[in-house]
């Protein structure tokens, strides 16, 4: 079950007196962080998550989860390079529709990974906890996601399988499996 993977009240209370009394220590005069000392954290060890795929390339990425030429399903297929205009907007219709003005939205290749990966934990009915640094994309990443099982939906609808790395996988068994991670 997904609830046996957290950290038990115990280990949170830990970490959280940890952290309370090296911030009691703190310096409010003192910009620098590195000082606070949070000691053994115990026995949680971290991992990216993602290992098993460092040394993929982004086609690879795209032909495990199914996709073609690193476009999401349901995501535009180019951006402003600048950012200021809107491609919902009635108003840049014409703007988007001539390419000379636009780049190709495409997700980067830490961003595919980390859907790759998501998906992956899904299939097996493991837990995400997806976190990252601000503005690496993990809102892309999630709406990916959503869309690519939307995509995964529809194909196995047509083909009585899931595309990629996950066309041997048993329906029944994948709902179960997305059951048990929000349990």
């Amino acid at each position: 079950m997904a609830l046996d993977f957290l950290a038990s009240e115990k280990q949170v209370a830990d970490i959280a007196a940890l952290i309370k009394a090296s911030l009691a220590t703190y310096d409010d005069d003192d910009d620098d962080l590195t000082s606070i000392d949070l000691g053994d954290s115990g026995t949680i060890e971290w991992t990216e998550g993602v290992e098993k795929y460092k040394s993929a390339s982004v086609s690879e990425l795209c032909a495990a989860i199914g996709i073609k030429d690193a476009h999401l399903p349901m995501f535009n297929v180019n951006q402003d390079p600048d950012g200021g205009r809107d491609p919902w907007d009635p108003q840049y219709r014409s703007w988007f529709a001539d390419s000379k003005n636009t780049i190709p939205l495409t997700p980067r290749w830490h961003q595919l990974v980390g859907i790759t990966g998501m998906i992956e934990r899904m299939f097996a009915g493991h837990p995400i906890l997806l976190m990252d640094g601000v503005g690496l994309g993990k809102t892309l990443q999630v709406v990916g996601v959503i869309t690519v099982l939307t995509q995964f939906r529809e194909f196995y609808e047509a083909n009585k399988r899931f595309p990629g790395a996950f066309g041997a996988f048993h329906r029944d068994l994948l709902l179960f499996n997305l059951l048990t991670c929000f349990i």
